[in-house]
């Protein structure tokens, strides 16, 4: 990671960039988004495959906040302002922000996230908006896929705390060591190992007050649960989150000519046409999107083959707190443990 910032990044000029490409890639998030939209669930529909046929009162009240600002708001107002935001500085500078490249290129994790949650055992509380439960990739997630996850919703969520994350570790850490430091002369490297330890109490923060609001429930796991009054919160989540957002803050170290250091050196890694290496903005949310959805990758390849190996079979929960829905129990771990269905495997 140090020879990335052995010399300054040099000023080039930039190459026209294409058109075409933006102009088609814009034109499928357009169609996603209308499709989306329109196609997005809110409950279950009697009779589904996930609902509960003899639904009863919910065990616990879900956060005073949660009631009066549904999660779902307050995201979909983090996206507008985000990329509203972003996309004004980008507008104003004449060129891609580089906080706008990352959060585009942080898009793609919504594609992953119904994998992260089939290897989490994530179930989403069935009345937040989500996706038709019978769509091939995304009923993958054990009780549907927010809608959210396409329209920007983890863009926000990630490079928000990313953002707030490199600033931390930047002002209390990187510009307090002499140069001639270790930390001074490996800044990359101690960017991402630092904020890697920080997130892990703003990530448990986090992950109790969704769980809190009544968000999403980890109906079972492996290894040791935090008890937090109701919330049974997996230790293991926990490491979970830190590798994206480490890698996020990672790609927010820019140059003297506000590029991101990390984005702009390996964009012109990339192979170009006559032999063409400029770091154009499109080269760098491709790089942005495949470090950030690697860095998801790598816990959910490990949470993958927790699953599969039949070690994830502690229940993570007191009560069911989505009575309308079945309780997921793919390998009848719950049932085997007394826990009270109906069960959906």
């Amino acid at each position: 990671m140090t020879a990335l910032v052995d010399r300054p990044v040099a000023t080039e000029a930039p190459e026209r960039p294409s058109r075409v490409g933006w102009t088609v890639f814009l034109l499928i998030l357009v169609a996603t988004a209308v499709v989306v939209l329109f196609s997005m669930e809110k409950g279950l529909p009697e009779g589904s495959r996930l609902a509960n046929p003899n639904p009863g009162k919910a065990p616990y009240p879900f956060s005073p906040m949660a009631k009066a600002v549904p999660a779902s708001v307050v995201m979909s107002s983090l996206v507008v302002g985000l990329f509203g935001f972003l996309g004004w500085l980008s507008w104003k500078q004449r060129r891609m922000h580089w906080a706008l490249i990352i959060a585009v290129g942080t898009l793609f994790t919504g594609l992953i996230d119904p994998i992260a949650n089939w290897a989490t055992f994530a179930s989403l509380n069935p009345e937040t908006p989500h996706l038709p439960t019978d769509w091939p990739w995304f009923r993958n997630a054990p009780l549907g896929e927010p809608a959210l996850s396409l329209l920007g919703g983890y863009s926000a969520y990630y490079v928000l705390s990313g953002l707030l994350l490199y600033w931390i570790v930047t002002r209390l850490v990187l510009n307090r060591v002499s140069p001639t430091s270790w930390i001074g002369r490996h800044p990359l490297l101690s960017l991402f190992v630092g904020t890697w330890i920080v997130c892990l109490p703003l990530n448990a923060f986090l992950q109790w007050q969704w769980m809190q609001a009544g968000t999403l429930v980890y109906t079972q796991f492996f290894g040791p649960v935090l008890h937090l009054g109701h919330v049974q919160l997996p230790f293991l989540i926990l490491l979970y989150d830190p590798f994206v957002f480490a890698t996020i803050a990672l790609l927010c170290y820019h140059d003297e000519d506000n590029r991101s250091v990390v984005l702009t050196k390996l964009a012109r890694m990339l192979p170009g046409r006559h032999g063409h290496r400029h770091a154009t903005s499109g080269r760098q949310v491709v790089v942005a999107g495949l470090l950030v959805v690697t860095s998801m990758l790598l816990p959910v390849g490990v949470f993958s083959l927790i699953r599969v190996s039949g070690l994830a079979d502690k229940p993570t929960y007191a009560k069911y707190p989505y009575p309308i829905a079945k309780v997921y129990d793919p390998y009848g771990d719950l049932e085997k443990a007394g826990k009270p269905g109906p069960f959906v495997r």
